[in-house]
This record gives structure tokens, sequence and C-alpha cells, in this order.
């Protein structure tokens, strides 16, 4: 779970917990890049709206990193089509 917003972040990875899965979360770009290359999370929720590194450039690293069969679930309020057109862009498997 990856969201600037730490109570957020916090409480929806309490949740995933609650629901039997292991969860992690990280409050900024670099740190879900860091995460991920760990953690080797199965889905990623990660928001669009982050400090230094938005979630569009993280999700489009991740793609080149080779993380291509996990899961990344934009989770944002940036919902107007062009927003969604540019995650599509970013990760080609981006499930909304």
């Amino acid at each position: 779970m990856v969201d600037d917003n730490r109570d957020t972040a916090m409480s929806c990875a309490r949740l995933l917990k609650a629901m039997g899965h292991e969860a992690k979360t990280a409050f900024d770009g670099l740190a879900a890049l860091e995460a991920a290359r760990e953690f080797k999370p199965q889905a990623i929720l990660l928001d669009i709206g982050l400090p230094g590194m938005n979630g569009y450039e993280v999700a489009k690293t991740l793609r080149d990193e080779g993380f291509a069969n996990e899961v990344i679930v934009a989770v944002s309020g940036y919902g107007q089509p062009e927003d969604r057109e540019r995650s599509r862009q970013a990760a080609s498997m981006i499930t909304w």
C-alpha cells in the first residue's frame, strides 16, 4: 500500500492484514520502489499523487524493472478519463 497520507496507508494495510493478506506500506515513490524490490508483492495499491516521484513514474519504473505480472491498482482522486489513460500508459496492467 503506497500513499503519502500515512493514516490512509496504515488503515488500508491493517484492513488487508485483517483479510488474511501480508501487507507493507510506503509513503513516497522511492520508498515504494525499494519496498517492491524487497517484498516482491503480488499486488500494489498505488496512490498517484505522491511526493518526489509520482505514482505514474513508480508504475512505469516497476514495469521497466520486470514487475510484469503484478497487479498495480491506481488509488487516487485523479479519476478523469485523461488520468486513466495516463495510468494505462504508465503501466499497461493497471486495474481500476
